[in-house]
């Protein structure tokens, strides 16, 4: 394995791996799991931005007699409905059959969704629809190639597996790596502490530390869909009107919130052209922000702050939430965007202060620590060393662990 070094870790344990992933042929892997699991990601933008595009054609207003109001809202708002209803279903079947299961099936009703949505429409829109099952085909040929997670497998008592692949992906190989023996240890304590913690439902409640979680997942689910983004994934082609670019062919082509706010009422105002055509840089940077924070680390976080047993529920709960958050969002903004046109935008730069406020005080740093660490920050009443205080927490159950192991070991050679 050339140029492959032993290192320590940011634990401080010796790691068979090299010091950049993409130095090393086992941490190479893993980043391409974890393309391969991102196409997801493709999906939940693409249908937005395509039912923003159908919006700007001048056949779709037609066909659907030109929707406006809350008409058009129910029309945008249908697509989240049954997303909240299975995220629970979903919860259950990632621990009962595991990710990988429940990843190809969602994958299959995905393509087959493609496929009807595809024969509903006229031939000029085949392509842009067939291309909403690029994501679920990558998806379900790349799962092939992705391992079972390794804490799933320890839970069902697989421990066998789930230490083959940790050895695999974080060691290359090397079963006795200390970093992949750490790694089941901190799995086997974790899951050892469930019997205290419960894994239903009611753990979200039953304690302070389940309460916190709760309500960081919750605001951490409603604010991603309350900062604006419902405006431009939506009803970018009202928002483009308001600026006073009314081509449904540069609608179609710019498809693809303070200052979008401030352009938008100054054109309201004063109907300045140049101004209103600032407005769409606007939109790109506020995509390229909200890209870079709230796309990606909700589902970053959130199975971070929770013990092994709740994380599919927990993520089951932020999908919820935001999916609730998302068609509520969506099924009034046309009606006040008619109603207020761009003062309506005001009400998203009051959310973003007050959600910005809560995270800033509420939300616990996970950064340099390892899951079953990060699991544990919200149990501790003390917000400043919550941090610290998990990673000692987790160290000494990983010490009495250990020390179980080797009273365990003396007395089988005592009795021999």
């Amino acid at each position: 394995m050339g140029g492959q070094t032993t290192i320590k870790t940011l634990v401080g344990v010796s790691n068979n791996t090299a010091d950049k992933w993409w130095k090393d042929a086992g941490l190479r892997r893993n980043m391409f799991h974890v393309a391969i699991l991102y196409t997801v990601v493709y999906t939940f933008g693409y249908d937005g931005a395509l039912l923003t595009a159908l919006q700007a054609l001048s056949s779709w207003q037609r066909d659907f007699h030109s929707p406006a109001g809350l008409t058009l809202g129910a029309i945008n708002a249908a697509y989240y409905f049954p997303k909240v209803i299975f995220c629970f279903p979903n919860a259950w079947l990632c621990d009962k059959y595991g990710r990988k299961v429940t990843l190809y099936m969602a994958a299959f009703l995905m393509i087959i969704g493609t496929i009807l949505g595809t024969c509903a429409h006229s031939l000029g829109l085949v392509s842009a629809v067939l291309l909403q099952g690029l994501g679920p085909v990558l998806m379900a040929c790349g799962c092939w190639f992705v391992p079972q997670s390794p804490r799933w497998l320890i839970r069902q008592g697989r421990e066998a597996e789930a230490h083959e692949i940790l050895a695999t992906y974080h060691a290359n190989g090397k079963k006795d790596d200390e970093l992949v023996l750490m790694e089941i240890r901190e799995i086997k304590a974790s899951i050892e502490n469930e019997t205290a913690t419960g894994t239903s439902w009611t753990a979200f409640f039953n304690n302070p530390g389940g309460r916190r979680r709760f309500w960081t997942i919750t605001l951490l689910a409603v604010g991603s869909q309350s900062v604006g983004n419902a405006v431009i994934a939506y009803y970018i082609t009202t928002v483009l009107k308001q600026a006073g670019i009314t081509s449904s062919a540069k609608q179609a082509g710019i498809n693809g919130v303070i200052c979008q706010c401030g352009l938008s009422a100054s054109y309201g105002m004063h109907h300045v052209a140049s101004v209103g055509l600032a407005t769409i840089p606007m939109l790109f940077l506020f995509n390229a922000f909200y890209a870079m924070s709230f796309t990606p680390l909700p589902y970053v976080y959130v199975p971070e702050i929770v013990p092994l047993g709740l994380r599919a529920k927990a993520v089951g709960l932020l999908a919820c939430a935001q999916n609730g958050a998302a068609a509520m969002n969506v099924f009034v903004v046309p009606k006040a965007l008619a109603a207020i046109t761009w003062k309506f935008y005001i009400i998203y730069i009051v959310s973003l202060c007050c959600f910005f406020v809560a995270y800033f005080f509420l939300f616990r740093e996970t950064r340099g620590l390892t899951m079953e660490e990060a699991a544990t920050i919200y149990d501790f009443d003390d917000v400043k060393d919550a941090n610290k205080l998990a990673l000692r927490a987790v160290r000494a159950e990983e010490d009495a662990d250990v020390e179980q192991s080797v009273v365990k070991v003396s007395s089988t050679e005592k009795g021999e």
